[in-house]
């Protein structure tokens, strides 16, 4: 679960110029809720082959879905 704690890769820290992810605490805070609302279902997404669409995807998948 490293990407929910907020560690970045060596490359992503470089490219971002910071150490953790900027979205560390929101997810931190809503991990509860978001478990709640993911684990077990289906999700659709549309547009996962770009970046943000891919790393929104790692980002889902830790919640366990169907």
């Amino acid at each position: 679960m490293e990407r929910l704690n907020g560690e970045l890769s060596r490359l992503d820290r470089h490219v971002i110029g910071r150490p953790v992810s900027f979205f560390r605490d929101d997810l931190a805070a809503s991990a509860d809720e978001l478990t709640e609302a993911i684990s077990g279902r289906r999700i659709l997404v549309i547009g996962g082959a770009g970046s943000i669409g891919f790393n929104t995807l790692r980002t889902i998948v830790h919640f366990q879905p169907a």
